[in-house]
């Protein structure tokens, strides 16, 4: 299951996902900005390299692409695993 939980240092994940990317030496990050509406494109860059990612960091442009996003992970297999 997918945790959702805004921490106070503003990120976004489970404890354990995120002590667990704090102990790595190096991290791959995803970097998206400016999707502006755009969800479809979000959503496949997303499925496409998140998988190898240790991190999704969003810059803004887009918040609404963001949460429709993680609302299509209940349905989105791909999507959720990435």
């Amino acid at each position: 299951m997918i945790e959702i939980v805004q921490r106070p240092d503003f990120a976004i994940g489970s404890d354990a996902a995120i002590k667990a990317l704090a102990k790595k030496e190096r991290a791959t990050l995803l970097v998206v900005s400016d999707s502006h509406g755009r969800s479809d494109i979000f959503k496949a860059i997303v499925e496409k390299f998140g998988e190898r990612s240790d991190a999704l960091v969003f810059c803004g442009d887009g918040i609404g692409d963001f949460c429709s996003a993680l609302e299509a992970t209940k349905k989105n297999k791909k999507l959720a695993k990435a």
